[in-house]
């Protein structure tokens, strides 16, 4: 820059260069540029942290919709598995039912066979017996009473017997052979009657089923009760029915 002195007359006196500095402006600075590069990047870094925080929790959302899709299908396939069961042990348990049921009634059956069969040879017995009193000739009351005595080994027929045990234990689960385990001095006739009286039978039905009096059945449970080792008080029909 050149500085000049003038006098009152507007003439030059002096001359004389001065040299002045100029600052550039602040955003032209190499502080500025600096910091602008600072800031960029800067925001660079904060965008990039944006979208990796993003980017993750987009991830995690994707992960954990799978996770609940997995265990979502799990719990499907696991109450499909369960119906399955269930369906499998109704039908189960409803071919025992029926199973059990058809027993029942093959039981009852024979039960009811041998009743009706004892009673009525019983009947016949009788009859013969009263005939052989009244008979005349010897001959014919041999006869009757060797008759009778046929009747009376019917009655004691081991093939119904048999027959009988057979359905009782598969219904009652294998009673008597628990029972003959436990006990084995029991005789064939005291297994018989704990068999009618884990049936409930009257005191009348077990004395047709067994070919004896109503007398000897009470004789019977008494030495079945000692047989068992029951005490005294402890009922007879009750440890039956819930042995």
């Amino acid at each position: 820059l050149l500085v000049q002195t003038r006098n009152s007359l507007g003439e030059i006196v002096t001359s004389k260069p001065v040299a002045i500095q100029v600052e550039p402006p602040f955003h032209r600075s190499l502080f500025a540029r600096v910091l602008y590069v600072l800031l960029a990047a800067a925001v660079l870094l904060l965008i990039s942290a944006r979208l990796q925080r993003k980017y993750s929790l987009k991830a995690r959302a994707a992960e954990e919709a799978r996770r609940q899709e997995l265990e979502k299908k799990d719990r499907e396939l696991k109450e499909i598995e369960r119906q399955r069961l269930q369906a499998m042990k109704e039908m189960e348990e409803e071919k025992i039912k029926s199973e059990l049921r058809h027993l029942n009634n093959l039981l009852a059956a024979s039960t009811m066979n041998l009743v009706v069969k004892n009673e009525f040879i019983e009947t016949i017995r009788e009859k013969l017996n009263e005939v052989n009193k009244n008979g005349s000739t010897r001959d014919t009351r041999k006869a009757l009473q060797q008759l009778v005595k046929e009747i009376d080994t019917t009655l004691r027929l081991q093939e119904d017997w048999e027959q009988f045990e057979y359905h009782f234990d598969q219904v009652h689960g294998d009673f008597l052979s628990r029972l003959r385990a436990e006990f084995p001095d029991l005789t064939p006739n005291e297994q018989k009657l704990c068999a009618f009286l884990r049936l409930n039978l009257n005191t009348k039905d077990i004395a047709n089923l067994m070919g004896i009096s109503l007398r000897g059945v009470e004789v019977a449970r008494y030495r079945l009760r000692k047989k068992l080792r029951l005490e005294q008080g402890e009922n007879l029909s009750k440890f039956i029915l819930e042995y």
